[in-house]
């Protein structure tokens, strides 16, 4: 079982990390979308995520 952490910083500051893709990409899909009014794709979360 792997300790990786993934991890999104925003532009505004806000970090998120979790060690489960899934579930960090919903969540920075719904920081986006509550905070900034964007929908992300899950590729667009996942190009973040590996940048």
């Amino acid at each position: 079982m792997s300790n990786q952490i993934f991890k999104v910083e925003c532009p505004c500051g806000y970090v998120m990390a979790n060690q489960n893709l899934d579930i960090l990409i919903t969540e920075v899909q719904t920081h986006a979308k509550d905070n900034h009014q964007m929908e992300l794709s899950r590729e667009d979360v996942e190009d973040m995520v590996y940048a």
